[in-house]
């Protein structure tokens, strides 16, 4: 797995620009939805998945809702991608964490929040976008999108 820090000129906290080079591996993947805070795209739509505690969707439809509001920015936030095959039921046991208290996957070694996702973006204070990737190919992908893009593990820190 790669973790990388989206950070080109500034902001890059728009979902469906995050999500646009890689939409066909989006499409492929369920999604589970936490903690989601973001702003509006200047219309009166209201992001669905925002302030509930956890939501989940197919790929597909996340993408329809990313490109129809393209403007969205994500304030806080985590969208975790799993393959297809693993049951909502498997993915709800995994609790949910509050990470505007704290950054597990930084914790100790770079890891995901969810333990079958393969993908995971997490938005932080409306300011980075954090990628946990497990594909080379969409890496390599996401590189091309965002050249400036840093290497996660050197946020990582040791947890006592």
């Amino acid at each position: 797995m790669l973790g990388l820090v989206l950070n080109e000129e500034g902001y890059a906290t728009y979902p469906y620009n995050v999500f646009k080079p890689i939409e066909e591996y989006v499409k492929g993947l369920n999604w589970r939805i936490t903690n989601v805070e973001c702003g509006g795209d200047g219309s009166d739509h209201m992001f669905p998945f925002e302030q509930q505690e956890d939501s989940f969707v197919d790929g597909e439809t996340l993408f329809a809702m990313l490109r129809e509001h393209p403007g969205i920015q994500w304030w806080w936030g985590a969208l975790s991608g799993f393959p297809k095959e693993i049951s909502w039921d498997e993915i709800k046991r995994n609790p949910i964490v509050d990470l505007t208290l704290r950054q597990p996957y930084l914790e100790n070694v770079l890891h995901h929040l969810e333990p079958k996702a393969v993908l995971e973006v997490i938005a932080f204070d409306s300011t980075e976008t954090y990628l946990l990737i497990d594909d080379q190919e969409v890496v390599d992908r996401i590189i091309s999108a965002f050249p400036k893009a840093e290497n996660l593990d050197k946020y990582v820190f040791e947890k006592a």
